[in-house]
């Protein structure tokens, strides 16, 4: 059998015969080598496999290092289940032709098929170096790096191969989920664009609009991501991830009715049934019902027994008549028997801290609280000195002659009114009384100033009239904004951004909320935050963080017009609610109305940690709490001396 010189050459370089290995010295030897490997090809792409794997030995036989023997001996092995001969034999045919691309794809496919990412990676980073316009390998390399949790790196080899995608969707599928699982400023908005471009590509395909529903979800634009997910509910009506986005959805915007509507039909449809019932006990939390929240927690909990995470959720809320509740000895007996890198050891870790707290068995509620954060902390890092210096150039930012020169471009709005203070310092509280007023829509925690803040351009008059603009944009998404004169943002860490705030609306009132010191840092200590507080998890960092805020909150207070920013204790609205409310209404340009004071029967949704304590009445408790915990507390306690008083 003669191959013929103007076929493809079966070494698989992609050159034709004559161009490769007929150009070599020939021999009798090496033709007879050709045609076994022809006919080995052969048989291997109609499924014989044991003539093929006859044939790829015939000619290892003859020329033990034949790279193209040798890789399809390993890709037939690894199609016959034997992944460790077939990874040593790929190995060994790119050790003889380094830089085969077709060598190099398949080693990055079997890598990644018996999950050994960081090969895979290397594989297929090798092969965009070789082959930088194969969309292909760039695709393959996002999964990878996706797979070692390298998100950033992920993106861009998404983003390359959506650049080089000409009618392939998935590109921009990955890079827009990608995008919204990283959640940088920007990324929602490009989401939007990638998952429009996958939609345009493959348009009877659901993950487009998904994608699209949850991007637009998350930028506020209710109306748009509602249609995106109904489109994706058409396209694919027994799935039930459509579902939960579009709940989610409802969620985002208050609208919890709509939301229990969308988590009940999704429950029907969804293979992971625990999802959705967790799913509706959170939404429920969120507007205050806590008791038929812990039925659904508990229905998780009876399907998962040994679920450490589903059993922390389920007794947040029981009702625990002592130490003796067996419900609660089960619980601890399962979190003292269990590794740190247990499941949902954290969570109940947390719970269970709460729990004895409540019952004033304190020396063991700080056991548990100290080994929930112990473990968070090992997965974050906080940087004392990148913090310190983020500080220093705020306050160097914006002085008193910056801010004065500056707001004179400001939108001259009153409508917004923006609380801020430390993590668990009472701006929930402060909103939700302000929010109780007819004349005031609640936005909660809202993440434009962040979004804003990044922008690495400086501050000239147009980018203050853009910045103004869009934040109002943004507040009119804000549930019953259309028949408010004022709406809040009650992101705690805007308290880093107050110069640009008020820059940008020197009209706007911003109300700062101080807790004491100890007080607060515990409280934040107790709360089992995510990612982006990574100090709250070490005594140490939580004091250090806390310096630099007073640290820069007297900053304000020497920069800032008294007309436009108010200053109050927490224990001073605890102490006098009524007193407290009036001053704080009053400050906001608003006449008084005695549903201020009922602010606990708010229907508004509440997404933040002390949702639990603002669906009750002020309650004293949360003061002095730290006197109970000052055996166990010492890196805070120098901080009753350092803290000035206000």
């Amino acid at each position: 059998m003669k191959v013929g010189r103007n076929l493809p050459c079966p070494c698989g370089s992609g050159k034709k015969y004559k161009n490769c290995c007929d150009a070599r010295n020939s021999t009798p030897e090496k033709t007879g080598i050709d045609i076994l490997f022809m006919q080995a090809q052969k048989a291997h792409s109609e499924g014989r496999l044991l003539e093929a794997q006859a044939l790829y030995a015939s000619i290892l036989s003859r020329e033990p290092n034949n790279p193209e023997a040798t890789h399809f001996q390993g890709l037939l092995a690894h199609q016959t289940g034997k992944s460790q001969l077939a990874l040593s034999l790929v190995e060994r045919s790119l050790s003889l032709r380094p830089q085969n691309v077709h060598f190099l794809t398949n080693a990055g496919l079997i890598y990644h098929a018996v999950g050994n990412w960081k090969m895979a990676e290397s594989s297929y980073r090798k092969l965009t170096k070789l082959s930088p316009s194969d969309e292909k390998a760039w695709h393959n390399l996002g999964h990878a790096l996706v797979q070692l949790e390298n998100t950033d790196e992920a993106v861009e080899a998404f983003r390359q191969a959506a650049s080089l995608s000409k009618s392939d969707s998935a590109p921009y599928t990955d890079l827009a989920v990608r995008l919204i699982h990283r959640g940088q400023p920007g990324d929602m908005e490009e989401a939007v664009g990638c998952s429009k471009k996958a939609i345009s590509l493959s348009p009877n395909k659901a993950d487009g609009y998904n994608n699209l529903a949850v991007a637009l979800g998350l930028l506020q634009r209710r109306d748009e991501a509602v249609r995106a997910a109904q489109m994706a509910i058409q396209l694919s009506p027994q799935a039930s991830q459509p579902w939960l986005n579009l709940a989610r959805i409802h969620v985002l915007s208050g609208d919890v009715d709509s939301a229990l509507k969308a988590y009940e039909k999704g429950a029907e449809l969804a293979p992971d049934v625990d999802l959705f019932y967790s799913s509706v006990a959170n939404t429920l939390t969120m507007v205050g019902k806590f008791d038929d929240a812990m039925a659904f927690f508990k229905l998780v909990y009876e399907r998962n027994p040994k679920d450490l995470g589903a059993l922390g959720r389920f007794i947040r809320y029981h009702k625990f008549h002592g130490v003796q509740d067996q419900l609660l000895v089960k619980a601890r007996a399962s979190v003292d028997a269990s590794k740190d890198e247990d499941a949902g050891v954290v969570v109940l870790c947390f719970t269970l801290g709460m729990i004895l707290d409540k019952m004033g068995q304190y020396a063991q509620a700080f056991d548990y609280y100290a080994r929930g954060n112990r473990i968070r902390a090992q997965d974050l890092q906080f940087d004392r000195e990148s913090n310190s210096r983020h500080i220093d150039s705020i306050i160097q930012k914006y002085g008193a002659s910056t801010i004065v020169s500056l707001r004179v471009f400001g939108n001259p709005s009153e409508a917004p009114i923006i609380i801020v203070g430390m993590p668990r310092s009472g701006t929930t509280l402060t909103e939700q009384i302000i929010a109780a007023h007819p004349m005031v829509a609640g936005g909660g925690e809202r993440d434009f100033w962040y979004k804003a803040d990044s922008l690495e351009t400086a501050l000239d008059k147009n980018l203050l009239a853009s910045i103004g603009k869009a934040c109002l944009n943004d507040m009119a998404s804000i549930p019953n904004a259309d028949k408010a004169l004022k709406m809040t943002d009650k992101l705690p860490d805007n308290f880093m951004r107050v110069g640009l705030i008020h820059t940008v609306f020197p009209n706007a009132r911003i109300i700062h909320v101080r807790r004491h010191p100890v007080d607060n840092c515990l409280s934040i200590f107790f709360q089992n935050f995510g990612a982006h507080h990574p100090y709250a998890y070490g005594l140490e960092d939580l004091a250090h963080y806390r310096r630099g805020y007073e640290r820069l909150m007297h900053h304000w207070r020497e920069v800032m017009p008294a007309n436009r920013y108010f200053e109050f204790n927490y224990e001073d609205l605890v102490a006098d609610q009524e007193g407290m409310s009036r001053k704080l209404i009053e400050f906001c340009g608003l006449p008084w109305d005695d549903t201020c004071l009922n602010y606990h029967q708010n229907e508004q949704t509440i997404r933040t940690a002390s949702l639990w304590q603002v669906r009750q009445k002020i309650y004293t408790t949360s003061v002095e709490r730290w006197r109970y915990y000052e055996p166990y507390i010492k890196p805070l306690m120098a901080l009753l001396e350092e803290t000035p008083v206000v």
